[in-house]
């Protein structure tokens, strides 16, 4: 018996084993096609749990009336804080629209002026639903939120303009009712595609009703006609000053001059040198030449050296400064030259680009 059972045991997990190899894991079919993710889904309504909400809500808003009333803000805010968060989920939750009453009363409350008024019109709006005592009640608390916020009512043109205050975006002209702001001052970013953007700042005043009529300047748009390029006409390219050999002239020139001048003192000193050595001179004519040839020759030796000198700085100008000068030049003069593109505005009632305009 117990050999039987082992047998079929066996055979069980061969029977397992080889369906398990019979389909090999390359062979699995999947979808190539990711998992498109779902959107998120909508809060489901749920009236009952809405309803404890509210009363969660309303109880806290009590505790911190009464909160208030003994001179205990932090707890007030505490509970009101409650209350808020209460409301909203019963809000979320349920289709009772007298639940936007108590949630404005709250916001109001908590200094959200902006939100208040926002729901108190949600409920003055409805068609149908507002308890009666509510009805008698929201038209009074909206003017009295009113009285601590401004309203502006903004006329833009051109339609489509894009309202953006404090990097958000409030709202495409035409808007749909005016602006319900906080008393200060308020900075509007206005853009609209083929306007130049506009920046207006509007003060609010607390319980202020005020209307601005703005307008955007269009972008202008300035389109020359292309200029008619004549065959001869060129770009006018600043030659290449020469190097110049004038130091090398006026280099030369003194160096001329003080061999001019060498030769002719040299010759005197020569003459005074025959005098001193001559048999029938005199004693006093011997001293004379003397001091005179002296005075010759080395006024000679500084026109000899100065020459030498003079005409070494022609040659460094030369060879140092007028040559590689020159060199310079010349490849210059052999680059070519580089053609001028001017690309201007091209506007046809159907299109528009740009047209290239130049020499080549």
């Amino acid at each position: 018996m117990l050999g039987r059972i082992a047998c079929v045991a066996a055979a069980a997990l061969f029977t397992v084993t080889g369906t398990a190899h019979a389909q090999p894991a390359g062979d699995i079919e999947m979808s190539d096609d990711p998992a498109t993710p779902a959107a998120p889904p909508l809060p489901t309504k749920d009236p009952r749990t809405a309803k404890k909400h509210a009363t969660t809500g309303q109880q806290a808003a009590l505790k911190a009336d009464a909160f208030a009333k003994r001179n205990k803000p932090d707890e007030a805010k505490a509970h009101y804080e409650i209350a808020l968060a209460a409301y909203s989920k019963a809000a979320e939750l349920g289709d009772d629209i007298n639940v936007y009453f108590h949630l404005a009363g709250v916001e109001d409350k908590l200094g959200k002026p902006i939100d208040a008024v926002k729901h108190y019109r949600l409920v003055m709006r409805a068609a149908s639903g507002v308890d009666p005592r509510i009805a008698k009640q929201v038209s009074a608390r909206l003017e009295e939120v009113m009285s601590k916020i401004g309203t502006v009512a903004l006329t833009i043109t051109p339609d489509g303009t894009v309202v953006t205050l404090g990097g958000e975006q409030v709202g495409v002209s035409p808007l749909p009712e005016p602006l319900v702001l906080l008393p200060g001052a308020h900075t509007f970013v206005l853009t609209a595609p083929g306007f130049q953007p506009r920046e207006t700042e509007i003060k609010v005043e607390a319980g202020s009703e005020s209307e601005r009529k703005i307008e955007l300047e269009s972008v202008t748009i300035v389109i020359e006609k292309p200029r008619k390029v004549e065959p001869d006409e060129a770009d006018e390219v600043t030659a290449l000053k020469g190097p110049s050999m004038l130091p090398v002239y006026i280099s030369g020139g003194i160096s001329l001059a003080l061999i001019g001048t060498a030769i002719v003192t040299g010759l005197a000193a020569q003459s005074q040198h025959d005098t001193f050595v001559a048999a029938d001179s005199t004693a006093s004519q011997r001293s004379d030449a003397r001091e005179v040839g002296k005075n010759y020759a080395h006024l000679t030796d500084v026109c000899i050296v100065g020459s030498l000198a003079a005409a070494g700085f022609g040659a460094y100008w030369y060879i140092f400064q007028y040559r590689p000068a020159l060199k310079e030049k010349a490849m210059a003069e052999d680059e070519p030259r580089s053609s001028k593109v001017t690309m201007v505005p091209w506007v046809q009632p159907d299109t528009s680009g740009f047209a290239v305009v130049g020499s080549f």
